[in-house]
């Protein structure tokens, strides 16, 4: 027979067994319950949606430009276009040096550049642009110095060599602003094809042609228009 005193043994051994039972369990659910609470302070924000929208293109080829000023693109024959002038909308104006000289690996302008270079700054003369950029070939920087003198501010030089990451240096360094961009035949139409995220949509500029000038406009949300025109 158990005597008293070893039932009460008995019952105090099972009490402490049930003890330490329940606290292994409530152990277990506290750490069930931090680890869920971890990796829901964890879990990433979501990204922001990135702006999808395609370009739209305007073609004036018919047109010549007479002035840019006041955000307007007043032509020869008395049409004009209105530049979108929302807060945060940026415009860039983009053409190639004017006619070059044949000779010498780093040729100058013609007289007839030199007339173009003359007529750009005529069609600027209102405008207030906030940057100019040019590569550092003399045709380019003769074609551009018209513009800046009259300005009375210096150009940016850039390599031609890398448009893409040129392009990415303006589209968040220039953002609201007016710029003015003279490039080479194949520079200045890679150069739209990156601003207007539209992959090989312009080609080179005929070897020929000097008188092509083009607008990328880029809304506050990022809409992109281009307009083709010449001057």
């Amino acid at each position: 027979m158990v005597s008293r005193l070893q039932l009460l043994g008995i019952l105090l051994v099972s009490s402490l067994i049930f003890a330490c039972q329940d606290g292994s369990k409530s152990t277990k659910a506290a750490t069930k319950a931090t680890d869920k609470t971890e990796v829901t302070t964890a879990t990433p924000a979501a990204k922001p949606q990135q702006t999808t929208a395609k370009a739209s293109n305007i073609v004036m080829d018919e047109h010549a430009v007479k002035t840019i000023a006041n955000n307007k693109v007043t032509f020869v024959d008395g049409t004009s276009y209105d530049i979108p002038a929302a807060a945060g909308s940026t415009s860039f104006f983009l053409l190639r040096h004017a006619e070059k000289e044949k000779e010498g690996e780093n040729p100058g302008l013609t007289a007839a550049g030199t007339k173009r270079a003359e007529r750009l700054a005529d069609i600027f003369k209102s405008e207030n642009l906030d940057r100019v950029y040019t590569t550092f070939f003399q045709r380019t920087i003769k074609t551009i110095e018209p513009v800046t003198n009259m300005m009375g501010i210096f150009y940016n030089a850039y390599q031609p060599n890398d448009m893409k990451t040129f392009s990415e240096t303006i589209l968040k360094n220039d953002q609201g602003k007016k710029v003015l961009i003279v490039g080479h035949s194949n520079t200045t139409m890679t150069l739209i094809n990156l601003l207007s995220f539209q992959p090989n949509k312009y080609q080179t500029i005929p070897e020929t042609e000097f008188d092509h000038l083009y607008l990328v406009q880029i809304s506050a949300k990022g809409e992109r228009t281009v307009v083709k025109m010449k001057y």
